[in-house]
């Protein structure tokens, strides 16, 4: 009777000791057709590889509360900022964010609908303003007269109601405001403006740039964003761009431009409490969101893209617009955008860091 109650004990002990074992092989040896069924569940895919508008209830539940976390990370760090600051506007070479000010040609309010946006210059601008536009059901007669303003057609449409308190205008608004990386917004300004516009609308203003800031100095950087052109003379280089901007930002030559006018400066961020902090790296999640969270998915288009631009090719111009710069005026740019950097959440490199981040 004991000798067999020996036994049971022993075998009890043993099969314990092998279900252990059993476990731990499963766990630390996982069949290819495990970890497949697992990293292929849908909890497991990144919201930027689903189709954000044909989830179930709960998975909208959880992508809202995965992006809700996030701007409230970004409303955290953002008040922080302004509360370690004056909040009124300064000059710009101050680098203080102008966080208290409205500017009507920048606040996008439709009350109809209830959404609002803050439009800074060269942060997907063009498609937000005809995200908008669209919303106000205007003839595509008048989208065409407007095509290359569409940023000053918005704002009449949905002006901003400047007579009354502004944050009992907010009330109940669904909101964005979007941020990019200061340096990349700046090589877009050069490639949209002093590029594509740069022997048209813009051309009086390269003449006198190039003018100021061309030398024939040995050190001198070549353009390799047009380095293939016959007529790349005729335009204005990366390193000119960028010696104007420094001087410009300082406040040593002519009034800064809104398309390269610091993003901490352009709108109210101390202000109001925007829902969506958007980012030009997610703002494919972010639109869905506030196209979802505001109820509009019948009105406003996902899809809807104006001067895209492709990542691969992105990352190659981006390469050789900043290789065309000297690596003394990037830091001194970098210093210039410190608000930037800090308030949107870029890691504030040294040139040499950032360029080989490009390559």
């Amino acid at each position: 009777m004991r000798l067999s109650r020996v036994f049971r004990v022993l075998g009890f002990s043993l099969a314990f000791m092998l279900s252990i074992g059993v476990f731990i092989f499963h766990r630390t040896h996982m069949s290819f057709q495990d970890f497949k069924a697992i990293s292929f569940h849908p909890e497991f895919i990144p919201w930027a590889q689903r189709d954000l508008f044909d989830l179930s209830s709960e998975e909208q539940s959880q992508f809202f509360k995965d992006k809700e976390r996030e701007y409230a990370q970004s409303r955290e760090r953002i008040w922080s900022i302004c509360q370690n600051y004056n909040t009124s506007r300064k000059m710009i070479k101050d680098n203080r964010p102008g966080s208290m000010n409205i500017f009507k040609d920048r606040m996008v309010h439709d009350k109809r609908h209830k959404v609002s946006y803050c439009m800074i210059p060269k942060v997907a601008s063009s498609t937000w303003s005809m995200h908008f536009i669209q919303l106000a059901n205007v003839s595509q007669k008048t989208i065409d007269h407007w095509v290359e303003a569409l940023q000053v057609l918005v704002v009449n449409l949905w002006p901003f109601p400047m007579k009354i308190d502004p944050l009992k205008a907010m009330e109940g608004q669904t909101s964005i405001v979007i941020s990019r990386h200061p340096l990349e917004r700046i090589a877009s300004v050069y490639s949209q403006k002093l590029v594509n516009l740069g022997q048209s609308s813009w051309k009086d203003f390269s003449v006198w740039m190039i003018r100021s800031y061309r030398t024939s100095e040995p050190n001198r950087l070549p353009n390799l964003v047009l380095a293939d052109r016959p007529d790349k003379d005729l335009y204005v280089s990366p390193q000119e761009f960028v010696a104007f901007l420094i001087d410009n930002l300082s406040g040593r030559r002519l009034e800064p431009d809104p398309h390269w006018i610091p993003q901490s400066t352009l709108c109210p961020f101390c202000l109001f409490n925007f829902t969506v902090y958007a980012k030009m790296e997610t703002l494919q999640e972010d639109t869905a969101y506030f196209i979802l969270k505001s109820g509009l998915a019948h009105l406003m288009h996902p899809e809807l893209r104006k001067n895209p631009t492709h990542r691969k090719d992105h990352l190659k111009y981006q390469r050789l617009f900043w290789s065309s710069v000297h690596p003394r005026a990037i830091d001194e740019l970098i210093q210039i955008y410190e608000m930037d950097f800090i308030m949107f959440d870029y890691h504030r490199d040294r040139s040499d860091e950032f360029l080989s981040k490009l390559l």
